[in-house]
């Protein structure tokens, strides 16, 4: 069922003459493709297949962590796990503090060595970013 994976869903549009939705869907580890649908998401097709050299790296899941502030406000953050995570092991983080990071949950971010705190390349390195 569409509405229990964890991605991030834009651009749903209905076309004029026929019972068909397309829309883009991405994910941590999925880059952003349309898709398209005729019985209201049962079936779903894709369209497109973006960023096909993604499967010789390594990628990592994310988490919503829910938590109080110093002043007792419940936050959200997102946690980007390392690529190469195992529960077993500790790993070193980097967080990074900013209004409304948690809307990033679910949302594909290429690894960019030219962007300041690259989630993915923190994680591709082994690191926690959150």
């Amino acid at each position: 069922m569409l509405t229990k994976q964890p991605r991030q869903l834009r651009f749903l549009r209905r076309a004029d003459r026929a019972p068909v939705y397309t829309y883009l869907s991405e994910g941590t580890t999925e880059s952003p493709n349309f898709h398209a649908t005729r019985d209201h998401f049962e079936t779903v097709r894709q369209l497109s297949d973006t960023n096909t050299q993604q499967d010789q790296y390594q990628w990592a899941g994310d988490t919503l962590l829910n938590y109080e502030n110093q002043y007792g406000r419940s936050q959200q953050a997102r946690l980007l796990y390392p690529a190469d995570y195992r529960s077993e092991r500790e790993h070193p983080m980097v967080v990074l503090i900013y209004e409304n990071r948690s809307d990033n949950l679910h949302s594909y971010n290429a690894p960019n060595l030219a962007r300041l705190c690259n989630q993915h390349v923190l994680s591709s390195a082994g690191f926690a970013a959150g």
